[in-house]
């Protein structure tokens, strides 16, 4: 199922390592060194647009892969993402209650060890899928809003899960956690080192004729209006 979800996987405009905050597409080289241009609308790149939408979805919003294939329809990574986790948190969270209730005894401490046991012989194969999936999307990605929308989508789900009192996949969202951190943290030094670069070079800031805001500025809003509109701070 997850491999004909993620064949519906595409962006107009996919952020690549040379689409960085201080790189001009004027600095960028073309195939063998000619110089050539290799165009590519950067506003759209940081753009955050209707991307937003996956975070404010209030029903389920699961995509369907047979619906997905009969229109030939495509979706940003974090929608698919989104899709996939909430199906997997309403099975497991059916699947933990009923664990809970079948295996219930005057023991609450020994029947809870016994239901997360018993759900983790039966999720645990669903769980190691869903986080090297993340991590093969992760380790190629230079999609700093992608990543971004995708750790407040797993903060979302977090919650739900706390909500519904369903402690058996915490382990599972702790270690996707730790896979979109440190690589959104990663993307954005990128981003950081390229600014100081440009920085210290004269040539390029005496280039500089543009007096519209700079694609950056939008960039950087949004990361923070992710972070403060959207979950925790943590």
């Amino acid at each position: 199922m997850i491999s004909l979800l993620l064949s519906t996987y595409t962006q107009a405009v996919i952020a690549d390592k040379t689409d960085l905050i201080g790189v001009e597409e004027s600095a960028k080289k073309g195939l063998f060194g000619t110089g050539k241009v290799a165009l590519k609308d950067k506003t759209n790149v940081f753009a955050l647009g209707d991307r937003i939408e996956t975070l404010r979805q209030q029903d389920a919003g699961v995509i369907l892969v047979h619906v997905a294939e009969d229109k030939s329809q495509k979706y940003p990574y974090e929608a698919l993402f989104r899709s996939f986790n909430l199906t997997m948190i309403d099975n497991a969270s059916s699947e933990y209650l009923f664990i809970v209730e079948f295996f219930a005894t005057d023991n609450e401490k020994m029947a809870a060890d016994l239901a997360k046991s018993v759900f983790h012989d039966i999720f645990e194969p669903t769980e190691k899928m869903g986080l090297m999936t993340t991590k093969q999307y992760v380790d190629n990605s230079y999609d700093a809003v992608g990543i971004l929308l995708c750790i407040r989508i797993n903060t979302q789900l977090t919650m739900e899960l706390q909500r519904r009192r369903v402690p058996a996949l915490e382990a599972y969202t702790n270690a996707t956690n730790m896979l979109l951190w440190p690589r959104f943290q990663h993307i954005m030094d990128l981003h950081f080192q390229s600014v100081k670069k440009m920085a210290a070079n004269k040539q390029v800031l005496a280039s500089v004729r543009d007096v519209h805001p700079h694609y950056g500025f939008f960039f950087f809003s949004l990361t923070l209006r992710l972070r403060f509109d959207y979950g925790d701070l943590d």
